[in-house]
């Protein structure tokens, strides 16, 4: 996702309105659709790589060192990274902090992702939370879900 971003802003600028945002992706480099590109956008804020300032998007990394491949297009697991990233770390630490097997909190964490309609990573963090399981050294990050959920920042 990171290079997928730096090459926009590299393109671009350092600030991008987010009708440039989008068009950029679906019109101009044809990567993905205008809906597809709106999520990258939520995705990149939701991992804390980009700002919204009112109509403008600013990168929150050092896009200008990061390497982009001539002729480089973004695969469409792109989408994926974020469930990647945190979700498998989230399932271990519980398994191993607790007496349930990986089998039994999917299985927890899919009936609260069904039944509340939320993300899985949410999910997970509600399964962990209704065991008791401390996940400390997780605590930054869950603070920055829990400010997106309520939509603070």
């Amino acid at each position: 996702m990171k290079k997928a971003l730096a090459f926009l802003f590299q393109k671009e600028g350092k600030e991008i309105t987010k009708e440039d945002f989008i068009y950029a992706q679906s019109v101009d480099m044809e990567w993905f659709s205008s809906d597809r590109a709106r999520k990258l956008m939520d995705k990149a804020v939701d991992l804390d790589l980009i700002k919204i300032r009112e109509d403008k998007i600013l990168a929150n990394f050092d896009y200008e060192n990061v390497d982009v491949p001539m002729g480089f297009k973004p695969s469409k697991e792109i989408f994926e990274e974020e469930k990647k990233d945190i979700f498998p770390a989230l399932l271990a630490e519980i398994a191993k902090k607790s007496d349930l097997s990986k089998q039994e909190i999917m299985s927890k964490v899919n009936e609260k992702q069904d039944r509340l309609n939320i993300e899985i990573t949410t999910a997970t963090l509600l399964v962990a939370h209704e065991y008791n399981i401390p996940l400390e050294d997780r605590y930054q990050r869950i603070e920055e879900i829990s400010r997106k959920i309520r939509g603070k920042k």
